[in-house]
């Protein structure tokens, strides 16, 4: 069993596209001679590179953002104890942002981390919260007013790519009084760890979600009131609540990352990019597509704990996969996306008739 560690808690905050109005990087730990900041080409989770800010404690800075310059924004957290855990198969800027954390006792109180003085607007955020030292080990992260709920984070990982539940959690809030705060706690009597955020700014009118079958007013209709949570896609066998399309980068130049989470485990994932968004959308599996005129397979992945990354590591940006497939995407254009994925489950929705379920669905405005 690990040893509880009484020492410092940082907080880190999400970055966002290195054209978006404020976006940061943040890697939470006390020792840069061991464990430097990742290297600015680390995108990390939300495929976000630029300067990463270096919180140690007692973790109240003011920030500056992804192209070093200074800004308004600073974070403190309620929490100082850190922890080095110098062992294990970690290399490079994994090691550099995992392996020293802000270290939250299984006896103490919760961290809480406030990021201040932001921009308002739309906000993803990635919050790092492996544990080094135990496979064991799990954090609750909970960001209040954010589409999704608490999540818990921890397990086997051996480096690259970071996967959600695993490694990081991902929210989506909407900052209306230039105050972000985010909630860090040990689960299941363990003790909890926070590595690192990443805050990204989903401003401007880059990316905006609809065909949310949630059941409320602005929502689609699910084929057998299989309603999901609150702006996911229709509800799926597995119950997760429905899959959430959610985008993070910059489109010029192209590196917009999407991911579809709340899918099953590991089903078939399959990207899709529709020319227009339907007037009426259509039952699609145990779902509903709100995606049509020129549809375009991009890729084909396999979710892993429940979320499918697109472009797949090594592949082409969305906008080379689409012009590849013979529909270039001129710059001021949108495009619609939605992601389907195998639900093997024949009696869960439609009579037997249907083994496949769909995300809600996202505008990309190029």
């Amino acid at each position: 069993m690990r040893l509880d560690r009484l020492l410092l808690l940082p907080i880190l905050f999400v970055a966002a596209s290195s054209l978006r109005a404020q976006s940061f990087n943040l890697d939470v730990g006390d020792n840069l001679i061991l464990w430097p900041v990742p290297s600015n080409g680390y995108g990390g989770a939300a495929a976000q590179t630029g300067v990463w800010n270096n919180v140690s404690h007692p973790y109240t800075i003011a920030l500056v953002d992804l192209a070093g310059a200074p800004s308004a924004a600073s974070c403190a957290s309620t929490v100082s104890s850190s922890f080095n855990w110098p062992f294990g198969t970690l290399a490079g800027d994994d090691s550099a942002l995992m392996n020293d954390i802000q270290a939250i006792s299984s006896i103490g109180p919760a961290a809480t981390w406030t990021f201040s003085g932001l921009a308002n607007g739309n906000y993803a955020v990635y919050t790092y919260a492996w544990a080094p030292d135990s496979v064991n080990a799990h954090t609750a992260v909970d960001v209040p007013g954010a589409v999704e709920a608490q999540q818990i984070v921890g397990g086997s990982w051996s480096g690259s790519p970071h996967v959600q539940g695993l490694t990081y959690a991902l929210h989506h809030v909407a900052v209306t009084s230039g105050t972000l705060v985010v909630h860090c706690a040990g689960s299941g009597g363990t003790s909890g760890s926070v590595n690192g955020f990443q805050l990204v700014q989903e401003g401007g009118s880059s990316f905006s979600s609809f065909c949310a079958g949630d059941g409320t007013a602005g929502g689609v209709a699910c084929p057998c009131s299989n309603f999901g949570a609150l702006g996911h896609g229709c509800e799926n066998s597995a119950t997760t609540g429905g899959a959430l399309l959610s985008a993070s980068g910059s489109t010029s130049p192209d590196l917009v990352a999407l991911q579809s989470a709340g899918e099953l485990p590991s089903p078939s994932s399959i990207l899709l990019q529709g020319g227009v968004q339907l007037a009426t959308p259509a039952v699609f599996g145990d779902g509903v597509r709100c995606i049509g005129g020129v549809l375009k397979r991009l890729y084909l992945v396999n979710a892993v704990a429940g979320v499918a990354s697109f472009p797949p590591a090594g592949g082409p940006s969305i906008s080379a996969r689409s012009a590849a497939l013979g529909d270039p995407i001129a710059p001021g254009s949108a495009r619609y996306y939605q992601v389907y994925y195998r639900d093997p489950n024949p009696s869960f929705c439609l009579g037997g008739s249907s083994t496949y379920n769909v995300s809600s669905a996202l505008t990309v405005n190029w």
